[in-house]
Formats: C-alpha cells, sequence, structure tokens
C-alpha cells in the first residue's frame, strides 16, 4: 500500500527531526533561567572633550557642541 504524498512527507520529516528533537531537549535542560531584569542595553564611557570639540569612542572620534570643550563627559555606547 502507498502513502498519500502528505502523509509519507510528514513521516520523513518526524523522523529527520527525532534527533533534533532530542539534542533540543537536552540543550534546553542545560540552559540557565533568564535574569529578572533587562539587560543594559549600552555601555556608559566617561571620555575627555579636546580641545577641537572632539571625543574618542571606540574606534571613532565624534564632535560634541564646544561648550564641552575641555571637559569630561559620560558617553552610551
Amino acid at each position: 500500500m502507498v502513502k498519500e504524498p502528505n502523509q509519507a512527507s510528514e513521516a520523513t520529516l518526524r523522523q529527520r527531526n527525532e534527533r533534533r528533537r532530542r539534542k533540543l531537549a537536552e540543550e534546553q535542560l542545560a540552559m540557565a533561567a533568564l535574569p529578572l531584569s533587562r539587560l543594559s542595553e549600552f555601555e556608559a564611557v566617561d571620555c575627555a572633550v579636546k580641545k577641537y570639540s572632539l571625543v574618542r569612542l571606540g574606534k571613532g572620534r565624534y564632535s560634541v557642541p564646544s561648550k564641552y570643550r575641555t571637559r569630561r563627559v559620560r558617553s552610551h555606547l
């Protein structure tokens, strides 16, 4: 007796996904629970504003208003 195409494909998918399903169950047991509070989406960095109103963050230089020249500012990365 020949299975209908839809039944055959579902059986094939179930068979092929069984190993993945077992592995997923193992990984889920090993996973730690998520923290109740959200993680920070940025990193706060204190940096000095140079005399040309530029700050260096990471590998880039960024301009800031001239009133902050020669001061320290806090930036979010």
